[in-house]
């Protein structure tokens, strides 16, 4: 499904109805249960030859289903899908083996050849790796998701640990008819299991159960399945070996059977759907993994148990002889996997707590951290009757080139200025930017007079950088406040200092100001009528927005939500504080055009003819021309475009890539956001979690990767896990 296929102003049908599934449901009953009959009441012959055939039936249904399906999808959901037919391939190939060898009069409970272990083993490993693939992990770090990674295999390793000391072993003491091989197979397979049945809960437990998706929803389910029941591997050896009058080996193989029945109906479901000329269903899920909470506190101790566990087994009699070195290798395994897994939980918190004090584009202190060092310079200099000099830096003219540059090269130039500013600074000084474009310095001790002597340097250093687009040098403006003389706290001193730099950039750019109370009283008074044109402004601005919004109560808030979004979303990704309020000025009117569309089309509730469809085009051109009659001659373009698409299929002028203004781009994507989560008469609101997959399925075609991305990361922190 196509992001602009359910845009505001394109209705579309409803998504797809779920179709019933019941004769895959009936077959399953039928066979499962005809299974269970026959495993349970004496068979030989035809009898037996009947029983695995039965058995095998939903094995190579959802083998030969996933090939098909996964040669018809492309991008991640073929990669996906192609290793999921791989591993129930191998399944297949392995219980068919197993099948004839039982037919051809072999004694399975005396031992079995390798063959299918190997086979089932390397389907393990392919399934663990398709259903990895299918987590999106990119809210995550790379050192977090080599933690969830090591958690895995400890859990894998803590779980074979367990079946080995509290199951294997107490029933190699009490028959002789298990051996060592067959106990520690069991212990293996339990391990594949395990991780199997964590990966599969975390994707269907991640994954809203909407209709689009619930054939993958029953291919999870049935993966959850056939994974429960490796995990209970050891008690299918329990019935087949140990004691065979037992049904174990019979409810395990039910499992199984019934886990590849429900695998087989989602792969049938994405493959009608894949085949329909009409319909596109939707691609495999990027789920999210779960978020800490229990679990980071669970995972920890339960690994440090079973190590020490694994290794009083080989100190105390805990477990019999032949067992005990897998389980000293085991307990070594994990206590190398806890010093690993520690590592990396330290090197994250203290990213983290980097994170958190530096900033990321130019590594200088933080606002907040900034915040804290100038504070205690104060206190210093109250005890010691001392003085603070804030010297505030803007670079001029930066907004443009950052446009003209893109972002990366804006990022650049920031840091070759905040790295010019630092080589001039003292020792004791504290340097950290502010936000956007501006940098601060912090001077314990500085007179005013040695606050000029240092502005003046750093000025002229910051000259030496030059801009990549035109090779002129960079310029900043600097404003100088100095406590106590000019301010007695902190919020004091840094409305001086910016009150002074304001007044330098207006009057004297690229140079410095020292503040001055009668210039910072005028300029007070002259920016509180600026502030008051400016919300004034905004006030009909929003008025204007609200008055679109209400012709449609399906959308009644649309305008509102697109520019809370797109504002957080700017933020993220550093753009100035100004530019940050032109955008939210064209998200509140990005649909002011709609005025001149009817009321018939826009509440339509069926879907569009053409020339509807062109009508309600019309209000892109239209916007544009009420924000340039407003005064937003920069905004106006935004509006104009915000419907335009990253490969040059959108309208109303069919630019792509680059040719998108940066900002339109940024709108297209919240805009699409809001839609899909947002109820309509001609279909039902998506969850977050399913508007987020179509915005990933649609990077690169509708919407510019690098904001695709970073909204996705944005608005997946929010989203429960």
């Amino acid at each position: 499904m196509d992001a602009t296929a359910v845009s505001a102003e394109e209705p579309s049908r409803s998504a797809l109805a779920v179709r019933p599934a019941a004769p895959f449901v009936v077959a399953s009953i039928v066979f499962v249960s005809a299974y269970v009959v026959l495993s349970v009441t004496p068979h030989s012959g035809i009898l037996e030859a009947v029983r695995q055939a039965v058995f095998l039936v939903p094995f190579w249904g959802a083998a030969v289903t996933s090939v098909l399906t996964s040669r018809k999808s492309s991008g991640v959901e073929r990669r996906v899908l192609a290793a999921l037919a791989a591993a129930i391939s191998l399944v297949a190939a392995s219980e068919t083996f197993v099948s004839l060898y039982v037919l051809a009069g072999r004694n399975i409970e005396s031992g079995w050849p390798i063959l299918p272990e190997v086979l089932t083993a390397s389907a393990a490993v392919l399934m663990i790796a398709a259903l990895a693939r299918s987590v999106d992990m990119r809210a995550y770090s790379r050192l977090a998701v080599a933690r969830h990674a090591v958690d895995a295999v400890a859990v894998g390793v803590a779980a074979a640990v367990g079946v080995l000391g509290l199951f294997v072993s107490p029933l190699m003491a009490a028959t002789s008819s298990l051996d060592p091989v067959q106990g520690v197979s069991a212990a293996v397979y339990s391990a594949f299991g395990a991780l199997l049945v964590m990966l599969t809960a975390a994707a269907y437990g991640a994954t809203d159960i909407i209709s689009d998706d619930s054939w993958f929803q029953r291919v999870l389910a049935g993966l959850w399945i056939y994974a429960l029941a490796t995990a209970i591997w050891p008690a299918w050896l329990y019935g087949a070996v140990v004691r065979p009058a037992s049904a174990w080996d019979t409810l395990v193989e039910s499992m199984w059977a019934a886990g590849m029945w429900l695998a087989f109906a989602g792969m049938a479901r994405r493959l009608r759907d894949a085949g329909r000329a009409s319909e596109r269903a939707t691609p495999v899920p990027r789920t999210a993994p779960p978020a800490h909470g229990l679990f980071s506190l669970v995972v920890p101790v339960a690994l440090v148990l079973a190590c020490a566990y694994a290794f009083a087994a080989g100190a105390a009699p805990l477990v019999v002889q032949v067992l005990r070195p897998p389980m000293a290798v085991a307990g070594t395994a994990l206590a190398a996997l806890i010093v690993v897994r520690q590592m990396l939980a330290g090197v994250e918190n203290a990213r983290l707590a980097r994170a958190l004090t530096t900033d990321p584009v130019t590594g200088l202190q933080a606002y907040r951290p900034f915040q804290d060092a100038l504070q205690t310079e104060l206190d210093i200099a109250d005890r010691a009757n001392g003085s603070v000099a804030l010297v505030m830096f803007d670079i001029d003219g930066f907004r443009r080139l950052n446009d003209a540059c893109g972002h990366k090269e804006g990022d650049e130039l920031l840091r070759c200025a905040a790295e010019a500013i630092a080589r001039c600074v003292r020792s004791s000084d504290h340097i950290g930017r502010l936000g956007g474009d501006e940098f601060a310095v912090v001077m314990g001790g500085a007179s005013a007079e040695h606050a000029q002597r240092f502005a003046m340097r750093a000025l002229a250093e910051v000259r030496t950088v030059c801009d990549s687009v035109s090779g002129s040098p960079l310029q900043a403006t600097a404003g100088i406040a100095v406590y106590p003389l000019h301010a007695g706290t902190r919020a004091e001193l840094m409305r001086c200092a910016a009150g002074a730099l304001f007044w330098a950039k207006r009057h004297d750019r690229g140079g410095f100001a020292v503040y001055d109370p009668s210039v910072v009283t005028s300029l007070d008074a002259k920016d509180e009528i600026e502030r008051l044109e400016v919300e004034t402004q905004v006030r009909a601005i929003r008025a204007l927005a609200v008055a679109v919004d209400a012709r449609d109560p399906a959308t009644q808030y649309h305008s509102k939500n697109v520019a809370l979004l797109v504002t957080e979303l700017a933020h993220q990704l550093g753009l100035p504080h100004e530019h940050i309020r032109r955008l939210e000025i064209a998200a509140l009117l990005h649909d002011v055009g709609k005025i001149g569309v009817s009321d018939r089309v826009l509440r339509k509730r069926s879907p569009l003819t053409a020339a509807e469809v062109m009508h309600v085009r019309e209000h892109a051109l239209l916007g544009e021309r009420i924000m340039r009659s407003s005064g937003f001659d920069d905004v106006a373009s935004w509006v104009r475009h915000h419907h335009e698409r990253y490969d040059g299929s959108g309208y109303p002028d069919g630019l792509a890539g680059q040719r998108i203004p940066y900002e339109a781009r940024l709108l297209a994507v919240c805009d699409a956001y809001d839609a899909m989560t947002s109820e309509r008469p001609y279909r039902a609101a998506m969850s977050p979690i399913a508007a987020l997959q179509e915005i990933d399925c649609c990077i690169g075609s509708q919407f510019d990767p690098e904001i695709a991305e970073a909204f996705i990361v944005l608005m997946g922190r929010r989203l429960p896990m």
